[in-house]
């Protein structure tokens, strides 16, 4: 009785064995993620996605007068902060979508972070306007003027720099071209644009949408 019990229990954990190294998923390296459920962020497959569809479309909607926008502050933009945005509820950096037509007065577009110096009618000829064309943009005004997304939708502060760095070369990819690269001075354009105010006496503009007319 002992040897049919003891045989028994030896082929009952052979089955367990059996069992478990059957229930056993041989992962590649690399691909551990996959199976956690845990999928890489890609920033720019997340812009991609909504450039066209969400992003592009609030901005353009809510764009401001660039002149009408200058003219009420008065000399202050935090003047008309209810109409910008800032980075962190009611304080940080103030953030504003603006559109507007600009004559170009000098073209520094061959710099490593390129620039466009534009005139505005009714904006005071000594506020420096800059126009980035790339193929390094500054700041993070883009990002900072959607409502529609927010740092608490990614999950840490790499992920929200990543949609800021994506933004901008979504638009060295689709507004910077060799038309708006070789613009002569007194070019006229149509712009639509992100600035984050840096201080009253300049205003640095990323692009959203440019023509030339």
């Amino acid at each position: 009785m002992k040897r049919i019990n003891k045989l028994i229990l030896i082929l009952l954990i052979l089955f367990i064995s059996t069992f478990l190294v059957s229930c056993v998923k041989v992962v590649k390296t690399g691909e551990e993620d996959k199976l956690i459920g845990n999928v890489k962020f890609d920033p720019n497959a997340n812009v991609s996605e909504f450039w066209d569809t969400s992003f592009l479309p609030e901005l353009k909607d809510k764009a401001l007068d660039l002149s009408d926008l200058y003219n009420k502050a008065n000399g202050d933009f935090k003047n008309v902060s209810d109409l910008g945005l800032y980075t962190m509820g009611d304080k940080g950096e103030l953030n504003f979508t603006i559109k507007d037509e600009a004559t170009v007065i000098e073209n520094l577009s061959d710099k490593k972070a390129g620039y466009l110096v534009l005139s505005v009618d009714d904006i005071p000829s000594d506020i420096v306007i800059e126009l980035q064309v790339g193929p390094i943009f500054k700041g993070t005004s883009i990002r900072d003027n959607l409502e529609c997304i927010n740092f608490d939708d990614y999950v840490n502060q790499i992920e929200w720099g990543g949609v800021s760095h994506s933004l901008n070369e979504k638009v060295l990819e689709t507004v910077i071209n060799e038309d708006i690269l070789n613009l002569n001075v007194g070019d006229t354009i149509d712009l639509y644009g992100c600035f984050t105010v840096s201080s009253n006496g300049e205003i640095i503009i990323t692009p959203i949408s440019l023509e030339v007319k």
